[in-house]
């Protein structure tokens, strides 16, 4: 199975949707986790323009580890499933710490949720800085690094991520 990354750009909520006009509905949003920030489960927004990158989950689940690594946060085993570096950030997250470098993309329940603009703004700038900061990563995470860039690029404008 695979994991889809949709960005949404300039995306509002609306009562009525036009019906020529792309819309997505948010399945989680703020119910479930903080990412959501402040959009509306159950609701229809419709949005400018769009992106999606699919990823296998095995392949999401190495960067996710690599991006916590590369953040500083130490290798870790506990009994929650996960790569060691990954697990470290879920518990730095649990124990109230969820302004650490992309604490709020790795710990994010990736099968059906959405990421608010707030934090995709935030997200952005974290994936930013561990890209321009020179460290290791192989050949196929540094691609994906600059692909999820690219796409918390165009949700930062007005927007959110959709994962999927």
């Amino acid at each position: 199975m695979g994991l889809t990354i949709t960005a949404y750009k300039k995306a509002r909520l609306v009562d009525v949707p036009a019906p020529n006009l792309p819309k997505v509905v948010i399945e989680t949003g703020n119910s479930n986790c903080s990412q959501g920030d402040d959009l509306k489960v159950d609701q229809v927004y419709q949005f400018e323009d769009s992106t999606s990158i699919n990823l296998s989950h095995n392949d999401f689940c190495e960067l996710r580890n690599e991006l916590a690594r590369i953040s500083g946060y130490p290798a870790a085993k506990t009994k929650r499933s996960g790569s060691e570096h990954s697990i470290s950030a879920w518990q730095a997250w649990d124990d109230g710490d969820k302004n650490g470098t992309l604490a709020a993309l790795i710990n994010f329940e990736d099968s059906e949720s959405e990421i608010g603009n707030a934090t995709c703004c935030k997200t952005l700038a974290d994936l930013k800085v561990l890209a321009n900061d020179g460290h290791e990563l192989n050949t196929e995470n540094k691609a994906r690094l600059a692909t999820l860039i690219e796409v918390f690029t165009m949700a930062a404008d007005g927007g959110f991520v959709k994962f999927h």
